[in-house]
């Protein structure tokens, strides 16, 4: 057991030990409260899952309906692969293995964060590295759409794999870690080229062997792709890129109304999962009673400790500070549309850098006297903390009203965005055939 367990978590004294399994415990079964109470299904999980319940019904690995040319209907492959390793034994258990493997999943994804964070190179207070194993155990947004059935979860475990392994120098490790990283999104390439970049200036050999690695286990997947639907390039990013217009495609970039736009995004948008927000319906993030203060607040953290980290630099922040800017670009300029679940995986990243900028500024700032480091990340642990099985408090009572002539006994479980198939939903559609099954927008979820 102790072999897979991270050996910078290993040599801790044991209370700050088992301060961090107790965390990473707690957020596992945090989310398996979650799905018991909530019940979440997210309506992109269904898209992706019928993918694999259409195979284990003859169909083929596709969305669409029989007969029709495979639809590559994705863009996780790991969001299919994993459920169709239960599908194959019974259609419609893989939504449930992913919510389950999203719930334990989460254990190794807070152990991994903290064993990055207790790098002997970064030299942070271990109060630190509980507030990241925290945020990653908590947080809603890291807790919600992997226990509605979305891959998000499995990303953020492997974006911390790659991190830890690419510190720890081991080829065949990294290159299998990068590999996972492409098969859990394929955006996850923009980081890798960070962490290729670190490799190039730390130890090229290892680049070039772990490259090697990665590509050897991701090429199978490319040419399945490229034979079965035609190419690697899932429809998903196809149809986004046709149903949701680019608005640099439309606005100067010279332009005022840019500048709000970039500004919207910015300030209400990609750095709000930082603090408390709330994104339940998918698109857009509602700010609680701080208005955003935290969030804007860790960010101006993140900026500082960025300009603390100069001093003394490690190669390694080349990864989290090149994330940081990359994506923020990305997610600015180059995506249709923002939907929450994708920031979740930068949110991480993102926290990961906020503790490291931080160690660094309390070492510029106060190199003798550290003992206040405790009372700010108590502070801080509370800002993960909002509910993570409701909102509600958020959110105007008439968004949660049945409309007129809905059947008695039948509560609607969440907003436009969310989608849970209710045994009475399955009773009603079960006429309809195998890969014609429809995809509500409204979720329902019948009182016993």
């Amino acid at each position: 057991m102790h072999s897979l367990i991270p050996q910078e978590i290993l040599k801790l004294d044991r209370t700050p030990r088992r301060v961090l399994y107790s965390i990473a415990v707690a957020g596992c079964l945090l989310r398996l409260f979650f799905w018991f109470y909530t019940g979440r299904v997210w309506e992109d999980a269904l898209i992706t899952v019928l993918h694999s319940e259409n195979f284990a019904n003859g169909l083929g690995l596709t969305h669409h309906h029989p007969g029709w040319p495979p639809l590559h209907g994705f863009t996780s492959p790991l969001s299919v692969l994993i459920p169709l390793a239960a599908d194959v034994f019974h259609p419609g258990w893989g939504l449930a293995l992913l919510k389950l493997v999203s719930a334990l999943i989460s254990i190794p994804t807070v152990l991994l964060g903290a064993a990055v964070a207790l790098n002997p190179a970064f030299r942070l207070n271990i109060w630190l590295v509980y507030l990241l194993a925290s945020y990653l155990a908590f947080e809603h947004h890291q807790v919600l759409w992997g226990m509605a059935g979305m891959e998000t979860q499995v990303a953020v475990f492997a974006l911390f794999l790659v991190m830890y392994q690419a510190l720890r120098l081991r080829p065949r490790a990294l290159g299998a870690a990068m590999a996972v990283c492409v098969y859990a999104r394929p955006d996850f390439v923009i980081l890798l080229l960070f962490v290729a970049l670190y490799l190039l200036m730390t130890d090229r050999a290892v680049l070039r062997r772990s490259v090697l690695t990665a590509l050897a286990l991701y090429a199978p997947w490319v040419l399945f792709t490229t034979l079965y639907y035609g190419s690697p390039v899932p429809n998903t990013i196809v149809a986004k890129g046709l149903g949701y217009p680019l608005w640099t495609k439309t606005t100067s970039l010279l332009s005022s109304d840019a500048a709000t736009i970039v500004w919207a995004r910015l300030y209400d948008y990609i750095y709000l999962p930082m603090g408390l927000s709330f994104a339940g319906h998918g698109t857009g993030f509602l700010k609680f009673a701080d208005n955003g203060f935290i969030s804007r607040a860790s960010m101006l953290l993140i900026l500082a400790g960025a300009l603390a980290m100069l001093r003394g630099f490690h190669r390694f922040y080349l990864i989290p500070l090149g994330s940081l800017a990359a994506y923020s670009a990305y997610y600015v300029f180059l995506v249709h549309g923002i939907f929450g679940w994708y920031l979740v995986p930068f949110s991480a990243v993102n926290c990961l850098l906020l503790v490291l900028g931080l160690g660094a500024l309390f070492r510029v700032l106060a190199p003798r006297n550290q003992a206040w480091i405790s009372a700010l990340s108590i502070f801080c642990r509370s800002w993960p903390s909002c509910p993570s099985t409701s909102g509600r408090s958020a959110i105007s009572s008439s968004m949660w009203r049945l409309p007129s002539g809905w059947p008695s006994g039948v509560t609607c479980s969440s907003t436009k965005g969310l989608a849970t198939e209710s045994a009475a939903n399955r009773s009603a559609t079960s006429h309809i055939i195998p890969g014609c099954r429809s995809m509500t927008i409204l979720g329902w979820r019948a009182r016993k």
